[in-house]
């Protein structure tokens, strides 16, 4: 299941790791496909798509990585179990970060997103609309603290009918955390 948890151990990395990551070709304004979906969107001007290797590379052996871990009662080979389903991982100025789950499964209730948000120390929940035109989709924001770095977090969840996929960005304040949403909201489209 596409837990709260998933969310946020990879969406934390913006705000731990980024700034450690080598460079990469800056990213060209085309349109980025989610892999083993229909669906595709534009990333904001400035960020970069990166390699799952060094997502997985900077995440090792991060506190706060292995804070939330903690939080959520997992082991070290589920985390890593969970780093193998980001499908699209970019990052952003400033620390921010942004990846792309998927799954087949059917769309979570949104109750159960937001108890699990709440249970491993999300604040400020809140559910927003997410309107596109892909599917049905609704969004879940909150805050995050662990080892002293507070991020903005923004999980939208998107059923295309076949395949479930959850975009989470991740920046240091809910206003750019928002922006960058509604970039990726309204660039939505199915191949």
């Amino acid at each position: 299941m596409v837990t709260a948890l998933l969310l946020a151990l990879v969406g934390t990395l913006g705000l731990t790791g980024c700034a450690s990551l080598g460079t990469a070709a800056k990213y060209d304004g085309g349109r980025l496909r989610i892999d083993g979906t229909d669906l595709s969107f534009r990333l904001p001007e400035g960020w970069e798509r990166r390699d799952n290797e060094e997502l997985a590379d900077a995440l090792a052996g991060s506190e706060i990585d292995d804070e939330l871990a903690e939080r959520g009662g997992i082991s070290s080979s589920q985390q890593d179990a969970i780093l193998d389903e980001v499908v699209l991982f970019a990052v952003g100025p400033g620390g921010s970060s942004l990846n792309v789950l998927t799954s087949s499964e059917a769309l979570p209730p949104r109750a159960v997103l937001i108890d699990q948000v709440e249970s491993f120390g999300g604040t400020d929940v809140r559910e927003t609309d997410f309107p596109t035109d892909v599917g049905d989709s609704f969004a879940v924001a909150y805050r995050l603290d662990a080892q002293g770095v507070q991020a903005d977090l923004l999980a939208m969840v998107i059923d295309t009918g076949d395949r479930l996929s959850v975009i989470t960005v991740t920046t240091g304040s809910r206003a750019e955390t928002d922006r960058v949403a509604e970039v990726i909201r309204t660039s939505l489209a199915l191949r």
